[in-house]
């Protein structure tokens, strides 16, 4: 019996034509001519080293009758996990709030009536309701302090707006939203970027995998507390995010929860 022959031990370097790592299972030409013509002219296969392979995870061509199970490697949880977003169906509520827009106080950038609102410098708004019909950039400079505010993203498909933050986002005691619950933005925190969520709701955020799964953060020292997060793809992505303050929130009815691919040093 063979290295990996036994069905119980799956084979974690699967063979190659030219297995450079077993001098023994090396194929010449004359073999793989007779093996091929032994079982009726079969197509020859491409087959590729395990670091091109990871590269292109759809490159590697197996033989017809043999599968590999790589077990705990990069390439079968991506698999996995696409398989599984293909599976899930989106059962959120779908409606569209019946609000009606209200500027009570607004200090620095006002938003446009249409396209984005681009934040370079301090802006606090307090006690308003504002319906958005773009994208929210907070940029490198800027700082968005929402008081006791909601916001509603106006979008008509997923993914047609978000909210990008560079400098400061601040949320005390306010609401963020989409106005079409059926068509969900996505709040992306990136390096360097500071993220204060307090006493707030978010929701209908996101609806895949990654930098579009809701609240997104790619910084560190960010702080979430006493928050209600709900109804979003994933609740919150910590991805390459250090020293995270979540605590006291609720997070619900979300596809997941809290999740922390490449993350340390946080607090949940």
């Amino acid at each position: 019996m063979g290295r990996y022959e036994d069905a119980n031990l799956p084979n974690p370097h699967p063979p190659h034509h030219n297995d450079y790592r077993n001098p023994d299972r090396r194929t010449t030409k004359k073999h793989k001519k007779e093996s091929r013509n032994s079982a009726g002219n079969r197509a020859k296969i491409k087959t590729h080293p395990p670091e091109i392979a990871q590269k292109n995870m759809w490159s590697w061509e197996r033989e017809p009758l043999e599968e590999y199970i790589l077990e705990n490697t990069m390439i079968n949880r991506t698999l996995l996990r696409l398989k599984a977003e293909i599976d899930a169906k989106d059962i959120r509520p779908s409606f569209t709030w019946n609000i009606k827009a209200e500027l009570k106080s607004i200090a620095g950038t006002s938003p446009p009536r249409s396209g984005n609102w681009t934040i370079s410098d301090v802006t606090v708004v307090e006690g308003s309701t504002l319906i958005i019909n773009g994208s929210i950039i907070v940029n490198e400079t800027g700082a968005l302090i929402l008081r006791n505010s909601k916001i509603y993203m106006n979008l008509t498909s997923d993914g047609e707006h978000w909210i990008d933050v560079y400098g400061n986002l601040t949320v005390l005691g306010s609401l963020i939203t989409a106005y079409h619950t059926a068509n969900n933005y996505y709040i992306r925190v990136f390096s360097g970027a500071k993220l204060r969520i307090e006493d707030s709701e978010i929701s209908y955020a996101g609806y895949e995998w990654g930098q579009k799964s809701g609240l997104w953060i790619n910084t560190e020292n960010a702080a979430i507390r006493n928050n209600t997060i709900h109804n979003n793809y994933y609740g919150i992505c910590l991805y390459k995010a250090n020293n995270t303050k979540i605590m006291n929130n609720t997070i619900q009815n979300n596809r997941d929860g809290v999740d922390l691919p490449s993350s340390s040093g946080n607090s949940i």
